[in-house]
């Protein structure tokens, strides 16, 4: 088949092996079949000045990935993930300006976070009733003041994950407080302090103002194991919103979070909710699927356009349902949990379908056309050393 597009998958690591190197091989080979060429690269690997890109491409044959230099792609799907605040400000000058290329397009763009993406649900009146009330946190004293009042709440970093630095704070007994949830290395922990030391306590925990607080949610079993639905949500071959699958991520007895990185484990949703919602599962279910369908234009009106996201539900012991959190870049290691390898197949193959869609929405030919002459002209003028030299560094 012949080739004459390429995808590009922006990843923040500089070269193999890539952490998520299944899931690209699995892109490059349903590209292939469809006949787009994928590349692997960094944003920091890319000149401004420069047509060309420094980037890996899969070999089937060979079962590794192979250092090329290759035009600048027109289409990009980013799965470039931060390891800390300074990882993203070493980065961000360069994905700022592939973002910003006249001749890039990215199948979607990251979400800035959770206090944006709340504020822009909470304008909905279809969505707000789903939204648990959140507030920033910039003192130590919002959060005394919360729990003054609800007696029971539950504060997090506004751009952590993995469930990392998640703590529920709740008023005890004889003046103390009962602290429960993971520290920044994703280890559970649970203390009970004298009330008067909260303050200090805080104070520590929150040396910058880049917190959330909500009311504790009952989001348990029976058993108290936490559990959440993640929605897996994608635009397919027509540009459309699709639910490719749900399941169940249940955490440790006694736990905060249900995340798989802190232990938790994947279950199917009908199993889980038939054993433990058996008189509400078809209005949950349904519930869940209205709001998963509702929630992405939405986002889109206001942050511009995606191409996937992870939507957490959460479902109370009255069979409530609560909007948790959204993801624009989730993973898919649940559904290898719950051994549902259509839903994952369907997870590759909408990504390489809704690029095709987005070639055959423009005159992408012309433009490919025109970005080979350039590349070939750049080239035409680099000394070979040099050249060999960036493929293999």
């Amino acid at each position: 088949m012949t080739v004459r597009h390429t995808l590009g998958i922006l990843t923040c690591q500089m070269h193999p092996p890539y952490a998520e190197h299944p899931f690209f091989r699995q892109i490059a080979l349903q590209a292939t079949a469809c006949g787009l060429k994928t590349v692997v690269f960094s944003p920091q690997t890319w000149q401004p000045s420069q047509p060309w890109i420094r980037a890996y491409t899969w070999s089937e044959e060979q079962k590794k990935w192979k250092a090329i230099i290759t035009p600048l792609p027109v289409l990009v799907y980013d799965r470039c993930f931060f390891l800390s605040s300074a990882h993203y400000r070493s980065v961000a000058p360069y994905l700022k300006q592939l973002q910003r290329h006249p001749k890039v397009q990215f199948l979607g763009h990251g979400l800035a976070g959770k206090w944006e993406v709340y504020t822009i649900l909470s304008r909905y009146p279809d969505i707000r009733p789903h939204l648990p009330e959140t507030d920033r946190v910039y003192v130590s004293q919002d959060v005394l003041a919360h729990l003054a009042r609800i007696g029971d709440v539950v504060i997090k970093p506004l751009g952590g994950s993995l469930g990392r630095k998640v703590i529920r704070i709740t008023k005890g007994s004889a003046n103390t407080v009962h602290l429960s949830g993971r520290d920044g290395y994703n280890r559970p922990f649970s203390a009970t302090i004298p009330a008067s030391q909260l303050d200090l306590w805080l104070r520590k925990q929150l040396p910058t103002a880049r917190w959330l607080i909500q009311p504790y949610l009952e989001l348990s079993t029976p058993d108290q194991r936490p559990f959440d639905i993640r929605v897996l949500v994608q635009k397919n071959g027509q540009g459309e919103w699709e639910i490719v699958g749900k399941a169940i991520r249940q955490g440790q007895p006694g736990g905060l979070t249900a995340n798989l990185h802190g232990g938790g484990q994947g279950i199917g949703f009908i199993p889980f909710m038939q054993r433990h919602f058996p008189d509400q599962v078809e209005r949950i279910a349904r519930q869940i699927d209205e709001l998963s369908l509702k929630i992405p234009p939405l986002l889109e009106k206001s942050h511009g356009p995606l191409v996937e996201l992870g939507i957490d539900i959460g479902v109370d012991r009255h069979g409530n349902v609560w909007v948790i959190e959204v993801n624009s870049k989730p993973g898919r290691s649940l559904f290898a949990w719950t051994g549902e390898k259509d839903v994952q197949m369907r997870s590759v193959q909408n990504i390489v379908h809704y690029a095709c869609y987005l070639l055959k929405a423009k005159d992408w030919k012309v433009r490919e056309k025109h970005r080979d002459e350039n590349f070939r002209h750049a080239h035409h003028h680099q000394p070979t050393r040099h050249a060999m030299h960036m493929v293999t560094r």
